[in-house]
């Protein structure tokens, strides 16, 4: 039986997590689209609004963040260069280390263009307070959370 390596363990399930949240949306984008452009920015924006709302279900940031100081072999394979990983992990060992705030829209410059990153905080501060939307976000964790409880194996009693 072949195992997954840690990091391809956890680039997968973040890819898993990334597609049952584009199906989660999906099912809401009518009324959603009747709310918010139709665009990629917006996508990004729920996104860390999401984290923003979501931050406090978790309460093992600091070894989460401790796990980002790692930086895997493997990481190294995509072609970014030595620097660029660590300047990627510093800023995901800031932005999770306390609940994300607008300043930290900051970090999307590095992957994406200014116009892009200029419409995430406008929609940073006018998507807030929309019930429908914030609603939206804040039942994605027990959703997912459900359904991966609902798949997972359990372990076999030998005793």
């Amino acid at each position: 039986m072949q195992t997954q390596t840690g990091f391809r363990a956890g680039l997968l399930f973040h890819t898993y997590v990334d597609d049952y949240w584009n199906d989660y949306i999906g099912q809401y984008k009518a009324r959603l689209y009747n709310l918010v452009p139709k665009h990629r920015p917006t996508f990004h924006t729920l996104k860390i609004l999401q984290d923003l709302y979501l931050y406090d279900k978790l309460d093992h940031w600091d070894a989460i963040v401790s796990e980002v100081d790692v930086i895997l072999p493997e990481e190294l394979t995509f072609g970014a260069s030595e620097q660029a990983v660590k300047d990627w992990h510093a800023m995901l060992r800031h932005y999770l280390s306390k609940p994300p705030q607008k300043s930290d829209l900051e970090m999307l410059s590095l992957t994406l263009p200014p116009d892009m990153v200029e419409d995430i905080h406008v929609y940073y501060t006018s998507f807030q307070g929309v019930t429908f939307l914030d609603n939206l976000l804040i039942q994605f964790y027990p959703e997912i959370k459900a359904y991966l409880e609902s798949i997972s194996v359990t372990p076999v009693n030998l005793s």
